[in-house]
């Protein structure tokens, strides 16, 4: 049987990510044989189309051009800063090119093309580049001249992380679900389907249909942890602002 979910609690990014990983799942199991699926599947697919779109809608204005911009700022430091330490490699300075090399070993170590990596990723190995040859290539730094670099690429990767943050808190406050007609028609055709599953694994024992549930019930225990952790840090701050006014 597929457990029951908090979907009235939960907010529109949880129910966009939820709907991603669930409706795959119920799309795998229409057959031909079935006349009853293929409708559930037809108004689960409307609804989704238009949930889906509404989202990418309200979040895609929330200071997306800044932070493509900001990635390409930092993209582009990232890459001059690289190819400015290699080219120290050829050097005809012998300390120039064992600096150079001791940097660059640095720069392999956390990433070589850590400005090709997803954004979130990139922030974090860039904080880890910075401190890692702040701490181990101090000296390396000021032979090569790379200290003007090294606080371009702290400034960028700071002010990328400022805009990314700002966006990602904007999308995380959307609305509840309960707010939004969409989000309650997609939670309904969610539960027509789950209905239908239940009674074909009840009653029919399909394998097919019984791996599905499992790993659909996987899925809303991750959402329901999801839920349950942001009421309880929600309650946990409430009380903590009463005991400090008091």
């Amino acid at each position: 049987m597929i457990q029951g979910f908090h979907y009235s609690r939960m907010r529109v990014n949880d129910l966009f990510a939820f709907n991603s990983e669930v409706k795959p799942l119920v799309d795998l199991l229409v057959n031909e044989n079935d006349t009853v699926l293929p409708k559930i599947k037809q108004d689960l697919d409307n609804a989704s189309d238009v949930f889906n779109e509404i989202v990418k809608k309200a979040t895609a204005k929330y200071q997306t051009k800044e932070v493509s911009a900001g990635d390409v700022i930092r993209d582009s430091v990232g890459r001059g800063f690289v190819s400015n330490v290699e080219s120290y490699l050829h050097s005809l300075d012998d300390q120039e090119v064992v600096a150079a090399s001791k940097v660059i070993a640095v720069i392999n170590e956390v990433g070589r093309f850590f400005y090709d990596e997803p954004l979130a990723t990139q922030t974090v190995l860039v904080k880890k580049l910075i401190s890692r040859l702040e701490a181990e290539c101090a000296d390396e730094i000021t032979l090569l001249g790379l200290g003007r670099w090294i606080s371009n690429l702290k400034k960028s990767n700071n002010d990328f992380e400022v805009l990314y943050e700002t966006r990602k808190n904007i999308v995380d406050n959307l609305p509840n679900i309960s707010a939004t007609e969409s989000g309650e028609l997609l939670i309904k055709c969610y539960q027509q389907a789950f209905n239908y599953i239940d009674i074909i694994v009840s009653v029919m024992k399909n394998p097919v249909f019984i791996s599905t549930a499992e790993s659909i019930n996987n899925i809303i225990t991750k959402y329901n942890a999801i839920v349950k952790a942001r009421s309880t840090r929600s309650a946990n701050e409430q009380n903590t602002s009463v005991q400090v006014q008091e």
